[in-house]
């Protein structure tokens, strides 16, 4: 036992570990791949935003209301009198605040809405194209010989993915990269996943 002990230790001290040469090729790719953003389509930042402005405003008047009612003497706290001027100084910022962000919300909603429509006709314009210009079987001849159709469905799949991202940034130009992986994704699934 004590000889397979200094054994390795000898093979742990002999071996030098070089941390550039033992890094995986694509390590760069794979730390850029984690900060990338996702698309999220101006029809869901649309709903997303109008409902938190609607409910900011609603938890906001209605935060108002209690204060006003407590104040009143309808809910009583019991606090003395200092402590009830601070308790709605404080809660009646507050509440203004929620209305305040939730109008703000509300506008933000309202320039969000006018992009839906130019982003659905770009979305529309382009699987369009791909509809008219390409189907499944015509990208495939284009891309892969009779032998190598035999290929694992992942290694089809980005080769498929990165043709048609070359061939929508040739015909559209420049796109967002995470657009652009929105609408080959769509693209993709109309294509091949008819199951």
């Amino acid at each position: 036992m004590p000889n397979d002990t200094t054994q390795t230790e000898k093979n742990l001290e002999s071996t030098e570990f070089n941390t550039d040469e033992d890094m995986p090729l694509d390590y760069e790719d794979l730390q850029s791949d984690s900060s990338s953003k996702t698309f999220i389509k101006s029809s869901d930042k649309y709903e997303d935003m109008h409902s938190s402005g609607v409910t900011l405003i609603l938890v906001g008047l209605m935060g108002i209301a209690f204060l006003v009612c407590q104040k009143l003497g309808f809910i009583p706290i019991g606090f003395d009198d200092i402590m009830q001027w601070v308790f709605l100084a404080a809660m009646g910022g507050l509440f203004l605040v929620f209305i305040i962000v939730g109008i703000l919300s509300l506008r933000n909603a309202k320039k969000i809405k006018s992009n839906i429509a130019e982003e659905e006709a770009f979305d529309k314009q382009i699987l369009n194209f791909i509809k008219e210009q390409y189907t499944s079987d015509e990208i495939d001849h284009l891309l892969f010989s009779e032998n190598e159709q035999e290929q694992s469905e992942e290694l089809l799949y980005f080769k498929r993915v990165e043709w048609l991202k070359t061939t929508l940034t040739n015909e559209f130009g420049e796109m967002d990269e995470s657009y652009l992986d929105h609408i080959v994704e769509d693209i993709y699934q109309r294509l091949y996943d008819k199951d």
